[in-house]
């Protein structure tokens, strides 16, 4: 009785399935969500993107499924997948640039701020490059900021 039972059941699912693939008019249903998802993220573009070759060769490389058709459904959600993990990260970095300059703003002593103004000039910069850059730059910026800090309390 529980050998029929689980036949029973795998035939269900294949019928339901069509042999445990999704049928043709589910995939062009998924294709399109996945199309409508890649036209929204192309539309909602936030942050320092312009001029930032490393987020048009991304956002380039988002429009392409956009081209092809149902069949390359796997392929659309990894280029959403990719995208999305590529700009949040951006975003973030742009984030923590642009607090990291606020930082650079408080300071009051007279070294520090000549010092601080070349830093946030140099940390505006970064925010259109890589997020590789942009992440060796927050690095730089906080040795920099240290150790002028403690340079200022070591005179004193």
């Amino acid at each position: 009785m529980k050998l029929q039972t689980f036949w029973l059941i795998i035939i269900l699912k294949a019928g339901l399935d069509d042999c445990g693939l999704k049928s043709h008019a589910e995939l062009i249903r998924q294709a399109i969500k996945a199309d409508n998802k890649i036209k929204e993220l192309v539309r909602k573009v936030t942050g320092f993107a312009s001029n930032n070759s490393e987020f048009k060769e991304n956002y380039e490389y988002l429009r392409i499924p956009l081209m092809e058709n149902y069949t390359s459904l796997q392929s659309k959600l990894a280029h959403v997948r990719e995208f999305k993990v590529f700009n949040q990260q951006r975003l973030q970095l742009e984030q923590q640039i642009i607090l990291a300059i606020s930082k650079l703003n408080s300071s009051k002593s007279e070294n520090c701020v000549k010092d601080f103004k070349k830093l946030r000039k140099h940390l505006v910069s970064k925010l259109t490059d890589t997020n590789i850059k942009k992440l060796e730059a927050l690095k730089e910026a906080e040795k920099r900021a240290k150790g002028n800090f403690s340079q200022k309390f070591a005179t004193q």
